[in-house]
């Protein structure tokens, strides 16, 4: 797969990575966050609850939809809205002019 994207798709330019300059912090968050929620999930479907682990597997898989086509994290949305109300540990603030957890342009 990386030959693909490394020798075909990116010196045709059909695909090219997209950075934005922006805190890692909150990033880094919610993919942990999102890690904690799947290893959570997997427990309640190994333990028996179904429901509930389908649920949340279900949930990490929109969010991580809304991410990816309309540019929305919302984990990164949780770690500026706590940065807000000052809890300890969350001390980077969303960029200027950005709404909270939505990609800076």
């Amino acid at each position: 797969f990386v030959f693909i994207y490394t020798g075909v798709l990116k010196p045709l330019k059909w695909l090219r990575p997209f950075t934005v300059a922006d805190n890692p912090e909150p990033h880094r968050f919610a993919q942990g966050f999102g890690s904690f929620v799947l290893i959570l999930s997997t427990l309640f479907l190994f333990f028996g609850n179904g429901a509930a682990g389908w649920a949340l597997t279900w949930l990490v898989i929109f969010l991580a939809g809304l991410n990816l086509f309309i540019g929305f994290c919302a984990g990164c949305a949780v770690y500026y809205w706590l940065n807000r109300i000052r809890v300890p540990g969350f001390n980077k603030s969303a960029p200027l002019g950005v709404f909270p957890g939505f990609r800076p342009k």
